[in-house]
């Protein structure tokens, strides 16, 4: 019998949350990566690896802070786009991740290859 990591537990609930994001939003799919270092095509939603707690004397991790990034290409409706996607996101996060609260939302760029492109960074915390 193998026991099931919390961790990627919570992570794949993120990702489920954003699959349930309405195409309508921005009349496209929104895809969800989570793999360090891999490509992503905005609009696009990049998940971190999460920044763990541990209490006194369990080995195992007791909380999880995710930061989500909302990724958008560079256009002249990009920050039109990031104020649908964004919010759409964390509500979806709110509503689908068990046990997991979304703690608030920063506006910044996403290092993507050689460019900086328009983004919000949501934050998560999982009790997990």
């Amino acid at each position: 019998m193998t026991e099931t990591n919390p961790i990627l537990d919570a992570i794949a609930q993120i990702v489920a949350a954003v699959k349930l994001v309405p195409r309508d939003v921005l009349g496209t799919e929104v895809l969800a990566y989570t793999e360090v270092g891999e490509e992503a095509e905005p609009p696009a939603v990049v998940i971190g690896p999460p920044a763990l707690d541990f209490q006194a004397q369990t080995r195992s991790a007791t909380s999880a802070d995710v930061e989500v990034f909302v990724v958008v290409d560079v256009s002249e409706g990009s920050l039109d786009q990031l104020y649908r996607l964004a919010p759409a996101v964390a509500a979806a996060i709110d509503e689908h991740v068990e046990n997991g609260v979304v703690t608030g939302a920063r506006p910044g760029l996403y290092p993507l290859g050689t460019r900086e492109l328009p983004a919000y960074s949501i934050s998560v915390s999982i009790d997990l």
